[in-house]
């Protein structure tokens, strides 16, 4: 059986609360996401920018979640 929808959230913001708190290069490459959404709205970047800049962003700190987890 599969656990709520709300428990399964809130172990989604859990892991990545552990990777802010434990993970350098997580730390840094989220810090660059903040910034990439401050110049999206600071250079009012199309919609068609705008969605590639955050899915590639994602794609970065998925991957190094990914690569976290291989390495334990």
């Amino acid at each position: 059986r599969k656990p709520p929808v709300h428990k399964s959230l809130r172990n989604a913001f859990r892991g990545v609360f552990l990777m802010m708190k434990h993970e350098r290069n997580f730390q840094l490459e989220f810090a660059a996401f903040l910034i990439n959404v401050f110049l999206i709205f600071y250079l009012n970047l199309s919609s068609t920018d705008t969605i590639l800049i955050l899915m590639v962003s994602s794609g970065v700190l998925a991957t190094e979640i990914l690569n976290t987890r291989s390495e334990e």
